[in-house]
């Protein structure tokens, strides 16, 4: 899901960018139940939720996030350029001046006004959706709440993608903790930074229209993992009609053998 920005390009380069990655920029996970974000296991990758819909995303009800920022060959530093606004144009002008942005997407913003990272505050919030694409759940979230992350290390060894925790290299993992999630019925996490490199900064993100990157859903009603809790993934309506039609199926075999 990572998406290559440069210059005034936004509008175009969310919905076409594409660059070749063996590992995405950013990653978004969760340690697993008994897992931890420097070495896992993490919580794994589900291909469709519901409440909120989203694909390829890690479902949690703990309180754990692990978020990485992988270097390139040709990266000089990945969140420590702080000018939004020149590379991404005006609109990103809300975030010069910060480092790495964890954006939370809120079912209701009023309720996540205590949403907290490490015990911060968002330093901005709003309506507008700046990512004009297809990411569930940016469509239909009621808020976008915004944290600064600082920037990431290039410390070799690090995990680079919570998918695959035997992929190592060249990157950096940070672990946060979240706090006044309250009533809310979900929230979800993806990242965004300017990466740095030899042909100049660029605008990168976990945001949904390219393969390969992650983020993670918090949800009041399920998931498994990031420092606690447990259970499945939200079951999906097909599946639980395969069950019922499962059950109704053995009811009726039954039946005849009694009849019989």
């Amino acid at each position: 899901m990572r998406q290559h920005i440069r210059g005034g390009l936004l509008a175009a380069a969310l919905g076409l960018s594409a660059t070749a990655w063996a590992v995405p920029v950013l990653q978004v996970g969760a340690p697993a139940t008994g897992g931890n974000c420097s070495s896992g296991p993490y919580v794994a990758y589900t291909a469709s939720s519901t409440n909120p819909v989203e694909s390829d995303t890690a479902l949690i009800n703990g309180s754990v996030l692990c978020l990485a920022g992988a270097f390139g060959p040709n990266t000089v530093s990945l969140g420590t350029a702080t000018n939004y606004s020149a590379v991404a144009g005006s609109s990103y002008s809300i975030f010069d001046g910060y480092n790495t942005i964890l954006m939370a997407s809120v079912s209701n913003l009023a309720q996540a006004a205590g949403l907290t990272i490490n015990g911060f505050n968002a330093f901005g919030s709003g309506t507008t959706n700046l990512f004009p694409n297809n990411h569930a759940p940016l469509g239909s979230a009621a808020g976008f709440m915004y944290f600064n992350m600082g920037a990431f290390s290039n410390i070799s060894g690090g995990v680079k993608n919570f998918a695959n925790p035997s992929d190592t290299g060249n990157g950096s993992i940070m672990s946060v903790t979240l706090g006044g999630l309250g009533s809310l019925d979900w929230v979800h996490f993806d990242l965004m930074a300017l990466e740095v490199s030899s042909n100049g900064p660029n605008l990168r993100t976990t945001l949904d229209g390219n393969p390969g990157s992650h983020d993670v859903t918090w949800s009041n009603g399920g998931g498994g993992g990031g420092g606690g809790g447990g259970g499945g993934n939200v079951p999906e309506p097909a599946s639980l009609l395969l069950v019922a039609s499962a059950l109704l199926g053995l009811v009726s075999v039954r039946a005849l053998r009694h009849r019989y």
